[in-house]
Formats: structure tokens, C-alpha cells, sequence
């Protein structure tokens, strides 16, 4: 594929989602903003960049409709045929999936964690705080200093996205006097969707995203799940830096 075609396969691909999430807009919201289906706008020079929206959660009846259901299903199918032409990778998150008929949909959201178990046999420099403004006052010095005095040497990685802090894995097993650390930071939130269907007593777990659905279920919203007794705040002790980190740090065998 030349460059020119590649180019023009990007765009007839982002044109036709464009089109795809302005006609899905119009129609019968059972959860979600269809605000959230517009492209984003971003002035650029002397024009503007429209950018697909990154993640998108909504529940959205065709309202018995057949017809639609049918264009539905034609557009979807037509939506990943473009996309394939343009990328190997996997479907991204915010494309559309057309459900069969749900008896109810129940809507779920709570926070997810990205958990790494240190050891004395890991001997890295882990990642504990992210400059997001790019340490443009320079407190990441500062920071270095004051670990340093607790006897953790620590090293700046100037990353694509702004600096990160990262910390060594074998000073902080010394200074904590631990056996194994969990070093845990938060990675957003994570939206389930469960889908009871007519000829089931259970429901599917999915990934609460862009779901249509051919008519009108009742799609309920969970109250938040109970925090568990067993979570690592309650039954682990946490190990305090004298320096303020995106990460928490916990101590799983003394």
C-alpha cells in the first residue's frame, strides 16, 4: 500500500466512522451522552483537526426498528472492512458492537488497579510518579534528594508522554525491610456491562463500550459494589515515602 492510498484509506475510514457515530447519535439513548459520539476539534494552523473520541460508553436503542438494525449491522461490518485496509491492529475500544435483544442491561463502573509484586530478585527502577506538566519547576530534584536520604536512589526517564520518577526496586526493599512489596497504581476506571438475554438465567459480562441494542430494555446503573474486607489498604501495611507518589506501596510479607 503506498503512502497516498494509505492516506486516503484513513481518511474514507475516519469519514464513514464519523458518519456512523452521527447516525447513531440520532437516535434513542438508554444510558450515555451522544455528546460523547461527536468527533473532537482541534485548531491546527489555519485549519481543523477532527480526532475520533477515545472512549465511548453509551447504551443506544434502534426502537424496533428493523431496518435499522439491518443498516446497523451493514455499517458495522463496513466500519471494521475500512479499518482493517488501514491497520493490523485490534478493533479499537469505541467501535460499535450490535447486541441481540437483551431482557435487561445492568451498568457497572469502579476503580482498576495495575498491581507489580517486588522482590529482592527484581533488581529495576520501578515507576512511582509522573510529572504531568513536564517538572518545569524542577521538584523532580528535589524529590531525588529526599529519597536519596532515606537511601533509595532514584532516576528521571524523559518519556513521550512528560518525565517519570522511578525508584530502586533493591533500596526499596532495604529501607521497607520486607521479604515482597505490592506496588499499586491507579489505571482509571473500569465500565462493565451485564446482559441477561431471553433464554438465560445468567448474565454476560462485557466490556461496557458503544453497545446498540435492536429495541428498548430497562439498562440500570449499579450502585457502587461494597469495598472488599481483603483489599490491601485494610489488611496490608503501607509503606509512606517522604516525598508524594502516584503509587502506593504495600507491604505483602514482612
Amino acid at each position: 500500500m503506498t503512502e497516498k492510498s494509505s492516506k486516503s484509506d484513513w481518511k474514507s475510514f475516519f469519514t464513514f466512522e464519523n458518519e456512523l457515530l452521527d447516525f447513531l447519535s440520532q437516535q434513542k439513548f438508554m444510558a450515555g451522552d451522544k455528546a460523547d459520539l461527536k468527533y473532537l476539534e482541534t485548531p491546527f494552523r489555519n485549519t481543523i483537526i477532527q480526532r475520533p473520541p477515545k472512549f465511548l460508553h453509551a447504551v443506544i436503542s434502534l426502537g424496533g426498528n428493523e431496518s435499522l438494525n439491518i443498516k446497523t449491522e451493514a455499517d458495522i461490518e463496513e466500519l471494521k472492512s475500512r479499518y482493517v485496509k488501514v491497520s493490523s491492529r485490534g478493533f479499537p475500544a469505541r467501535f460499535p458492537q450490535l447486541l441481540k435483544q437483551p431482557l435487561q442491561i445492568n451498568l457497572s463502573q469502579h476503580e482498576a488497579f495495575r498491581s507489580r509484586v517486588i522482590s529482592a530478585e527484581t533488581n529495576d527502577f520501578i515507576p512511582v510518579k509522573r510529572y504531568n506538566t513536564g517538572d518545569l519547576d524542577n521538584s523532580s530534584i528535589d524529590d531525588i534528594a529526599a529519597l536519596r536520604d532515606i537511601g533509595i536512589k532514584a532516576k528521571v526517564y524523559d518519556k513521550a508522554f512528560g518525565k517519570t520518577l522511578n525508584i530502586s526496586s533493591n533500596d526499596l526493599i532495604l529501607y521497607t525491610k520486607a521479604k515482597i512489596l505490592t506496588v499499586r497504581e491507579s489505571s482509571g476506571n473500569q465500565y462493565i456491562a451485564r446482559v441477561r438475554y431471553p433464554d438465560s438465567y445468567q448474565s454476560v459480562r462485557m466490556s461496557y463500550g458503544l453497545l446498540i441494542i435492536p429495541d428498548d430494555c430497562p439498562t440500570l446503573h449499579s450502585l457502587p459494589q461494597a469495598r472488599r474486607t481483603h483489599r490491601l489498604e485494610t489488611s496490608k501495611e503501607k509503606i509512606m515515602l517522604p516525598i508524594d507518589i502516584d503509587s502506593e506501596i504495600f507491604i505483602k510479607e514482612p
